[in-house]
């Protein structure tokens, strides 16, 4: 099912990719989806060109996915939508480059919130019909300039034609080289398809979360050992108070041990889903990979400095639908994406609110 995520109380609500209509994922659907162009929601204020810059290389980064998520609060059981949040849609962005994608570093994903009142200059209020002629008019392009390539906002103008936009000279050079060339003087141009420049294009459809009990996949000599271990650290035994080797490999032991744990327990709770994209479970606990490389904490909003909370993760599997390389090819590689986003949603700021992202990659010879 498409539609908006929402917070449940009980479980998480699950994303899996499915393609459709193109059309199904413009802004005026409202939709949640992975590649492609961004949908953006606010259709003319779009986010400063350097803020979609990859802090490690200083290239544009890529458009990943979207989530469309209203902001609500459960009040005695009535689901009540905060009025300036009517609408509401996350967006991540991320570089794809090998050098930037380094384990445990979040440094080349970006992170976007925008939100609109029901009654706004650019949607009328009312729920959209399952029709592909309605309103073909909202567009970003109708409001503002896009880059041709990525459509981001595209300050820079070929200097050829005057038609085409770009958001900066390094994607300009890239739709040169790719067959604008050949095109920027005729007088009917027909450019290239989007997918030539973006990822696979996918809707994210929702389906509830069923939880089922299953016994730990952890053996019960595991189980055993780990409590010996801790038992004999806890205790500082004096057999092994001189031997710093010794008291070493049983830490490692005990870390090994735990990490596995952790592992099991993420494997244990996707094997029923084991398509799952993202998981989304507002102010829940995340579904972590690792024991290790956790947030000891997540900064406040830069905007109000209220706390920010954790809202949905985006799974490995999503990474089987890009196209892109792993990491051991120098490629792209996550454990889990883990977004934080501003608990008041507050109004403050820019139209595009910046948001925070974790990056967690699995440990040792895990991974699934």
């Amino acid at each position: 099912m498409a539609g908006p995520f929402v917070h449940e109380k009980f479980g998480a609500e699950l994303g899996f990719l499915d393609k459709t209509d193109k059309w199904r994922l413009e802004s005026r659907f409202f939709p949640s989806k992975v590649g492609g162009k961004p949908a953006w929601l606010d259709l003319k204020n779009l986010p400063p060109t350097e803020q979609l810059l990859c802090k490690c290389c200083q290239k544009p980064v890529t458009f990943l996915a979207q989530v469309y998520a209203p902001d609500d609060d459960d009040e005695a059981g009535t689901r009540v939508i905060k009025e300036t949040c009517y609408h509401r849609t996350i967006y991540i962005f991320f570089c794809t480059a090998p050098l930037c994608n380094r384990k445990n570093s979040n440094e080349n994903f970006v992170v976007f919130r925008s939100q609109l009142a029901k009654e706004n200059e650019f949607y009328p209020p009312i729920d959209p019909p399952d029709d592909p002629d309605w309103k073909k008019d909202l567009v970003v392009s109708k409001f503002t300039k896009v880059c041709m390539v990525c459509g981001c906002l595209g300050t820079k103008l070929c200097g050829g034609c005057r038609n085409v936009n770009y958001c900066t000279k390094d994607h300009q050079v890239l739709h040169w080289k790719n067959g604008h060339k050949m095109l920027c003087k005729e007088p009917v141009r027909v450019e290239g398809e989007d997918s030539m420049f973006t990822l696979p294009e996918y809707e994210i459809i929702i389906e509830d979360e069923k939880i089922e009990d299953k016994a730990s996949k952890l053996s019960s000599s595991d189980e055993t050992e780990l409590k010996e271990f801790e038992k004999i650290l806890k205790a500082k035994n004096p057999t092994f108070q001189d031997d710093e080797t010794i008291t070493e490999s049983l830490e490692e032991s005990v870390a090994d041990i735990q990490e596995d744990k952790m592992f099991l327990k993420f494997k244990e709770k996707i094997d029923s889903y084991p398509d799952q994209v993202l998981r989304y479970g507002k102010g829940e606990t995340p579904l972590w990979v690792s024991d290790s490389n956790t947030p000891s904490s997540v900064p406040d909003c830069e905007y109000c400095g209220s706390e920010r909370r954790f809202e949905f993760q985006i799974m490995p599997q999503m990474l089987n639908y890009l196209q892109l390389d792993s990491i051991s090819q120098g490629g792209v590689d996550w454990g889990t994406l883990l977004i934080y986003v501003c608990k008041n949603n507050c109004d403050s700021g820019p139209t595009y609110k910046n948001e925070f992202l974790w990056k967690q990659d699995f440990s040792g010879q895990n991974s699934i």
